[in-house]
């Protein structure tokens, strides 16, 4: 929505005397395993990984965005206030930190078999079971199969209901990424 329609929607609401409540009205982000996606008709299915910003007067990263200026306006009409400074500075946007030095912590497969991952105890059966199906509502599952034979060829791999992502390893080795919202339910898996 442009900041011009969202500015003449909360006009014509304040217009009436109504109260209004802005959603969101700072942008976020969500931390962990707690991101989710968008499904709607249009366009499918949208990950959204991280930023739960929704075009926010304020942004994920704290700046005041022209929405921000276009209902500070709109809203001192209304209150009758004049612009006054607030003696917080304008930003210009983010900072440079510099060159942030990152190190190696573990591998999800490093954690295979602590309490991490054994939360939900094991699930045995011909499909992999969902996430509903261990009660679990977010994070990781770690499916494991043995492949009883070597094949020469590569062998397609083929995960159906696959929801989200799906990363594929061999013998700890990284092979492929399975995802929905790129339409990727299958790949070829070389067993060696």
């Amino acid at each position: 929505m442009s900041v011009n329609t969202s500015a003449a929607g909360l006009d014509a609401i304040l217009s009436l005397g109504a109260s209004v409540n802005v959603y969101m009205a700072h942008g976020g982000t969500n931390f962990g395993f707690e991101a989710g996606a968008n499904v709607d008709d249009r366009e499918g299915f949208k990950a959204e990984p991280t930023s739960y910003d929704y075009d926010a007067p304020i942004s994920e990263a704290g700046l005041r965005t022209e929405q921000f200026y276009a209902f500070k306006k709109i809203i001192r009409k209304y209150l009758g206030t004049e612009e006054t400074s607030s003696g917080v500075r304008d930003e210009s946007g983010p900072a440079n930190y510099g060159r942030v030095r990152m190190r190696y912590a573990s591998s999800f497969l490093d954690a295979k078999g602590t309490p991490v991952l054994r939360r939900r105890g094991r699930a045995e059966g011909e499909k992999p079971p969902s996430f509903g199906d261990l009660w679990q509502n977010s994070g990781f599952v770690l499916y494991e199969t043995r492949i009883p034979r070597r094949f020469r060829q590569p062998e397609e791999l083929e995960v159906d209901g696959l929801r989200d992502r799906g990363y594929v390893f061999l013998d700890g080795r990284p092979q492929t990424v399975l995802g929905r919202g790129e339409g990727c339910t299958k790949a070829p898996v070389l067993t060696r």
